[in-house]
C-alpha cells in the first residue's frame, strides 16, 4: 500500500443524520444540563427546555453545514465537510 494513498484519502463513517435524530441525539446528550433554571418564566417545565435548547443545538448545527455547503460550491467543492462528528463535538461545548 502506498502512504500517499492514505494522505489523500477521506472517509466518511457517519452518513448524514435526519432532523429528528439529532433533536433526539442532543436532547440525550445535555439531559444532565440544568436549563430550567436559566430563564423560569419561558418554559413550563424543564422537559420544555430541553427540547427547546435541542432545538437550539440542531438548527444551529443546519445553518453552520448549509452555510459550509454553499461556501464549498464557491470554492469548487474543496473545503471542510460538516459530519455528525461535527454536531457530536459541538453539543460537548454544552457539558
Amino acid at each position: 500500500t502506498s502512504p500517499a494513498l492514505f494522505n489523500r484519502c477521506t472517509i466518511d463513517w457517519f452518513g448524514n443524520w435526519n432532523r429528528d435524530t439529532m433533536t433526539t441525539v442532543a436532547r440525550e446528550l445535555t439531559a444532565r444540563l440544568d436549563v430550567a433554571d436559566a430563564n423560569p418564566d419561558a418554559f413550563p417545565d424543564a422537559e420544555a427546555a430541553h427540547a427547546a435548547l435541542a432545538t437550539c443545538i440542531y438548527k444551529m448545527h443546519s445553518h453552520v453545514d448549509t452555510l459550509n455547503d454553499r461556501l464549498r460550491a464557491e470554492a469548487g467543492n474543496r473545503g471542510t465537510f460538516i459530519t455528525p462528528r461535527h454536531f457530536l463535538d459541538f453539543i460537548g461545548h454544552f457539558q
